[in-house]
């Protein structure tokens, strides 16, 4: 699987494209049908030889050049917050079945797909379920995750959903894809650069905006210009400041403000691009040829750059696995290992294999255990237990089938989770980001290595290959944590499973009857719309799946396919002579 080549679908004004570029990858085409944006994207982008196949309803794919990657921003107006929301009763809501249709018949490898946030909550998660179900029918393995822009290298807060599909068949599936790890955030002022002060006629609309019924008495104008630096937003009838980033862009209106040298300045459009991280190169191709109303709700229509470059990355990346190469890693590092230090008194020997709950090389002194070392790949999972939402009492339980114990780090991210309870127990594949110090996270993985494994090195590959003593591991990975759930196999329930499964249906307020055993299959009545559902008990994860009219049969799930906590890490710094010669030296003593 070589991805080299991409149709930029729905493309705007290139922001998607760009990202791309910047990954390697080269344009084939693109569609769009605003003669303005298409302006401003023929300025941008060196576009001779490509076609613009417009309007994407009447595209027929057999008229398409091939391509490896389809990217699309669908129109997201009929699924934002900010809008009507009605979704597929929306004509513009209607373009995915259209995407779909070209997906279906053109099969590139993969595909990278953006949308609003709202999408994901829009008819109580409905629409994404109806969406990705799609995608899957046209011949995709599909893991979908909502992404803001504020951590991948640009000072705006911009949450987008954003999609990400591979071929079936290829050897690679999507849930092998490792969403991007956050970048840090650069300083605002070198974006916000041309300092245009706002009209006479802006400063008295300002003057009445300050004293409606939701800001009256909050602010003067005299405070705003007191605030130097501060991002000031009138987006809607209530006034918003902010300190080092800016709100989300937006295509239908400005009204977006910042205070420099204690005079009000207007966002402009050249500024915008540069917050969608469109470099000064382009942005300097279009200034002054479109207007900055134009390229303000330009910008607000388009994809961040940066966000598309690191998800191709990582796409990239799992595009050049193959199944089981985490082994063919493992026994490369140990005979490195046995080829660097044959002539000491240890030995080296890959026995981790496909056994999670054992290290991955064991060090051997006279034919005696010294030490393990876990080899990584980049990136790598790293890491895992088992959490139950407990929606009664509106916390998580750590389950009590973790091979891991419940330690002092694993309580703090639980009680982290607690307190934004509602923002995790919602359980997909994808997952949500733990937003927690990297320091506790790798508390967490240090004390699991070194007591449940007998682990006292990390080994992973960057330039060459690494090795980490495990107090010093933060020295050599980065890494971030996920509450998802893992896809396992399931088995019918027993007896003594049925007063679980009776508590989790109360739980979850499952108008419930008839709950029985039949030849060892597991059967209950209940009252609800969705054809499969899956819920969490104190031990076991169950999925209650209809059988006709409101019956519907049980199984529980194995514990794999529970929702976990997951680490994952990723190389980040070169071998470190200190470590190197610790490691040197344990095996010598």
């Amino acid at each position: 699987m070589k991805i080299r080549t991409f149709f930029d679908l729905c493309s705007g004004i290139g922001g998607g494209r760009l990202g791309l570029e910047m990954a390697g990858l080269e344009s084939v085409g693109y569609s769009d049908t605003s003669k303005l944006s298409v302006t401003t994207y023929n300025l941008m982008f060196d576009t001779k030889g490509e076609k613009n196949y417009g309007n994407l309803r009447r595209i027929k794919p057999e008229n398409l050049p091939p391509f490896d990657l389809l990217i699309a921003g669908f129109p997201c107006q009929s699924f934002s917050v900010i809008g009507r929301q009605d979704g597929f009763a929306d004509i513009r809501g209607q373009i995915i079945f259209h995407i779909a249709r070209l997906l279906k018949e053109t099969q590139p490898m993969c595909f990278i797909l953006e949308n609003v946030r709202g999408l994901v909550t829009h008819n109580k998660g409905q629409t994404i379920k109806t969406i990705v179900d799609l995608l899957r029918d046209s011949g995709y393995s599909v893991v979908y995750k909502v992404l803001n822009s504020l951590e991948y290298g640009v000072p705006q807060m911009r949450q987008r959903v954003y999609f990400i599909g591979i071929k079936k068949g290829l050897g690679v599936e999507a849930e092998d894809f490792n969403f991007p790890l956050p970048l840090e955030k650069p300083a605002l002022d070198s974006y916000l650069t041309e300092h245009k002060e706002v009209s006479e006629e802006t400063l008295e609309y300002l003057e009445r905006y300050l004293v409606n019924k939701v800001n009256q008495g909050r602010y003067s104008m005299s405070d705003i210009l007191n605030m130097e630096g501060k991002v000031i937003d009138t987006r809607m009838s209530d006034l918003r400041i902010y300190d080092g980033k800016v709100p989300t862009l937006r295509s239908q209106r400005d009204g977006i403000f910042y205070v420099k040298n204690h005079q009000l300045c207007a966002l402009t459009g050249y500024e915008a691009l540069l917050l969608q991280g469109f470099p000064k190169e382009y942005a300097d191709r279009v200034k002054g040829v479109v207007s900055d109303r134009h390229l303000l709700m330009q910008a607000g229509n388009a994809m961040t750059t940066h966000v598309i470059r690191e998800l191709c990355i990582s796409l990239l990346k799992t595009s050049s696995m193959k199944k089981k190469t985490w082994k063919i890693f493992e026994e490369d590092c140990c005979a490195y290992l046995t080829k660097k230090y044959g002539d000491s008194p240890c030995s080296f020997e890959a026995h981790g294999g496909a056994d999670s709950t054992s290290s991955d090389i064991c060090v051997k002194k006279g034919g005696v255990m010294k030490f393990n070392i876990e080899v990584k790949m980049s990136g790598a999972q790293c890491g895992q237990f088992v959490l139950f939402p407990n929606m009664a009492k509106q916390r998580f339980d750590f389950s009590p089938r973790n091979k891991s114990p419940l330690s002092d780090s694993a309580k703090a991210i639980i009680a982290y989770m607690d307190e934004h309870f509602d923002l995790y127990s919602p359980l997909t594949r994808s997952g949500e980001n733990l937003d927690i110090p990297r320091e506790l996270m790798f508390d967490w993985v240090k004390q699991y290595y070194s007591e449940c494994k007998g682990t006292r090195y990390f080994m992973t590959r960057y330039d060459d290959f690494v090795i980490s003593d495990i107090d010093r591991i933060e020295h050599y990975f980065d890494i971030s944590a996920t509450y998802r759930i893992k896809q396992s196999g399931s088995a019918h329930p027993t007896a003594k499973n049925l007063k679980e499964i009776q508590s989790i249906a109360d739980s979850w307020g499952l108008e419930n009857k008839d709950l029985t055993l039949d030849n060892g299959n597991c059967y209950i009545s209940i009252k609800n719309t969705e054809d499969i559902i899956k819920l969490h008990g104190s031990s076991y994860a169950y999925q209650f799946k209809r059988e006709k009219g409101n019956l519907y049969e049980v199984k529980r799930l194995s514990n794999t396919a529970n929702a976990n906590v997951i680490f994952s890490v990723h190389a980040k710094n070169p071998q470190q002579p200190e470590d190197l010669k610790k490691f040197e030296e344990d095996l010598l003593n």
